[in-house]
């Protein structure tokens, strides 16, 4: 199997290339997603619901629309346990994605093609991935900030202040100076990345054995 780690900032379409992933037996795991389903249980155990009520707070904290409101809970929620454990989250994830590829290699004949991790922020998650499989390969898709403030106050709604609020915080800087193997370009917009992608894999570069 292959493992891909997917980094970039807002906008640069990682969601787009980890669904098309998806779409080719890839299994995705994303520690903020993982994160967002911790949350949504706390939340509904709090409020004295059970799993229906925890799967409606999470569908909630999935919808990109309604990040801005949530962004502020979001973010304590998650770097209170990064900052305990800064391997804390990216454990959770893949142990979700193991489970995963066990549970449909068992009821499927199709096997699992490889592994995707979708908007990985931190050097750590980075390591706590390729302490299991060193052979993973990072792709980072590259982003002008031009095209991020269109992206946050076009498609999201936000003011400029607030689209440059969430471009300057930390999170979005952690792994500016991590080397990835691969970059592609963002603003080619997703069928561009998604062509670049499938360029690199059918001459060979993700195997190691490129023409």
């Amino acid at each position: 199997m292959k493992h891909f780690i997917i980094t970039g900032g807002i906008g640069a379409g990682k969601t787009q290339l980890t669904n098309r992933l998806a779409e080719e037996k890839y299994v995705v795991g994303s520690p903020a997603t993982t994160m967002k389903r911790r949350l949504a249980f706390v939340i509904a155990r709090e409020l004295g619901g059970m799993n229906a009520l925890a799967d409606e707070i999470f569908q909630d904290l999935m919808i990109r629309e309604h990040k801005e409101k949530y962004r502020v809970l979001l973010q304590g929620f998650g770097e209170y346990f990064s900052n305990l454990d800064s391997f804390y989250w990216i454990r959770k994830t893949m142990t979700e994605v193991v489970q995963e590829v066990q549970n449909i290699n068992l009821d499927s004949h199709d096997s699992v093609k490889g592994t995707v991790y979708d908007s990985i922020r931190r050097p750590e998650e980075i390591q706590g991935i390729r302490n299991i499989y060193p052979e993973a390969i990072t792709i980072e898709l590259r982003i002008s900030p031009e095209r991020q403030m269109d992206y946050l106050i076009c498609i999201l709604g936000y003011t400029k202040s607030e689209a440059e609020k969430v471009l300057a915080h930390s999170s979005e800087h952690w792994l500016d100076n991590y080397k990835r193997d691969f970059v592609l370009d963002g603003n080619r917009g997703n069928d561009g990345v998604w062509y670049a992608f499938k360029e690199l894999e059918e001459r060979g570069y993700f195997n190691g054995t490129n023409n």
